[in-house]
């Protein structure tokens, strides 16, 4: 028998046939084998971080496991475990209302103490604050007023914003938390923390934006740098970000100072950063990188005492932290 004599058998399937037949493989491939379980995504560890009004901050584990909001859409429920960060707006107690309104009758009177009162009622008048200093009409105590705001305005990770927010990974909904009380255990200890006492609650690092003016009398050769209140620890990564413009002997430049009149190795002009006492770094228009040390962050322009200088330079910092 030749070889092109054997028989030769043929499967023939059509494409919906070989197409239903993939499909069913397929299913089988996905089903789990009997007796094994799907494994669990590993819950979160690490304990949140709460940020307070008089600007201490605190880790520990929270009790609470479901965070109540009121939106404009209706109510939601959301579980902490999907929570990033919640925000607190700035609020009074029903006592320290009572008070507030008491202290600004006594400031309005001009007696001495009020403002001593009213500024330690603390950052939850800011809202308060910002309404009545609108409609005083008397000066003194309108600047009186402003000066206050402007204090609750310095504090760090302050938020100013009229509604509470919550921040999850997959949207971010604003409105009243209706959580009244959040129980907090750290170590032994158990603490109670009403939410008008709370700025935030955060999981992971937390980034800080914030923001100063810089003037053409913040120059290094004068010691009159600007102290911005702001602590950094040795290693803690920071970004600033300058814009603006300074006149100088007629001359104008921005953060990057003179390019072509250097004093001391470094562009006349430019600006600068350092930690407590320890060397100036250049900033110029962009820094990006790690604190040097431990302490209060300050700021200034490399600028000789002689001449004369105005304008000013605007900073924002931008920091992570835990």
């Amino acid at each position: 028998m030749g070889r092109g004599n054997v028989p030769v058998r043929r499967y023939l399937f059509s494409a919906p046939a070989q197409l239903l037949s993939l499909t069913f493989i397929c299913a089988l491939a996905a089903l789990p084998c009997r007796g094994q379980s799907a494994p669990e995504k590993p819950g979160r560890q690490e304990n949140p971080t709460f940020g307070l009004t008089g600007g201490q901050v605190l880790i520990g584990k929270l009790e609470e496991k479901v965070l109540t909001i009121s939106t404009r859409y209706g109510k939601l429920e959301i579980p902490f475990s999907e929570v990033l960060r919640v925000r607190f707006s700035l609020r009074l107690s029903a006592s320290e209302h009572q008070d507030f309104n008491a202290a600004l009758a006594r400031l309005r009177k001009k007696e001495t103490d009020a403002l001593d009162d009213l500024n330690a009622i603390g950052p939850g008048a800011y809202r308060h604050l910002v309404s009545e200093r609108g409609l005083e009409q008397d000066e003194a105590t309108r600047r009186q007023l402003a000066g206050l705001i402007s204090e609750i305005e310095t504090i760090e990770d302050i938020y100013l914003d009229g509604r509470d927010e919550i921040t999850t990974g997959r949207f971010t909904a604003r409105g009243t938390i209706e959580t009244k009380q959040f129980h907090i255990q750290r170590g032994p200890l158990k603490l109670e923390i009403p939410n008008t006492d709370l700025v935030y609650i955060a999981w992971g690092e937390l980034e800080t934006s914030k923001s100063w003016k810089v003037t053409s009398s913040h120059i290094e050769s004068s010691n009159r740098a600007l102290d911005t209140g702001y602590k950094l620890r040795k290693g803690q990564k920071f970004s600033l970000e300058a814009s603006g413009t300074m006149l100088w002997q007629g001359r104008s430049f921005g953060p990057a100072g003179i390019s072509n009149h250097t004093w001391n190795s470094r562009n006349m002009g430019c600006l600068q950063w350092r930690i407590g006492k320890q060397p100036w770094q250049l900033a110029g228009p962009r820094f990006n990188g790690r604190s040097t040390g431990s302490g209060v962050l300050q700021l200034s322009v490399h600028l000789t005492s002689s001449g004369t200088s105005s304008g000013s330079f605007r900073v924002k910092l931008k920091s992570r932290k835990k």
